[in-house]
């Protein structure tokens, strides 16, 4: 097997299993391979930089931003941030956290990690914000492939659109409990 090969799967394990480490501080071991993973540029123009995505958890130095790395065989392959109370938007309801930024690096998309990452992702709350009892999150109406994750993942739109920094976005959540 080639060094950009995919291992073998075992039988009965359709997916590969993503772990989720929640991030302690821009001091995290994490921190910099997390910083050098990249995505399309069409989806940082939706979504920004894993590097935005880092300063933009470091600068909200809050107990209201949770950093969530997903790895694959220890290997760091995505992130989301997650937020609530002060630090998310004047939109997000009460006892609701907001995502922000969910990606996986472009080498490994197209293998199901989304769903895994979002299923961890709500795993992950329930365990850190227990009282937290929804999910909610703004999307560009043109992210197609977001868009199709975000509902096969159960989200459903709430309201009409509203105007995003491209154009039309839906925001759209998911009750947890």
């Amino acid at each position: 097997m080639g060094p950009s090969a995919e291992p073998p799967r075992e039988a009965g394990r359709p997916h590969p299993e993503l772990d989720v480490h929640v991030l302690s501080g821009p001091q995290d071991p994490l921190f910099p391979a997390l910083a050098a993973l990249c995505v399309t540029p069409e989806q940082e123009e939706f979504s920004g930089s894993f590097a935005y995505t880092l300063q933009d958890w470091a600068e909200a130095n809050s107990d209201d931003a949770l950093l969530l790395a997903f790895l694959l065989d220890s290997t760091p392959v995505g992130l989301a941030l997650v937020k609530r109370g002060q630090a998310a938007p004047d939109w997000v309801p009460a006892r609701a956290a907001s995502l922000h930024g969910l990606k996986i690096a472009t080498r490994y998309q197209g293998r199901g990690l989304g769903r895994l990452a979002m299923a961890g992702l709500m795993t992950a709350l329930g365990t850190h914000w227990p009282e937290t009892d929804k999910l909610v999150l703004a999307v560009d109406a043109a992210n197609d492939a977001a868009l199709a994750l975000y509902r096969d993942c159960g989200m459903r739109q709430m309201g009409p659109p509203h105007a995003g920094r491209l154009g039309p976005e839906y925001r759209i959540g998911l009750t947890l409990r």
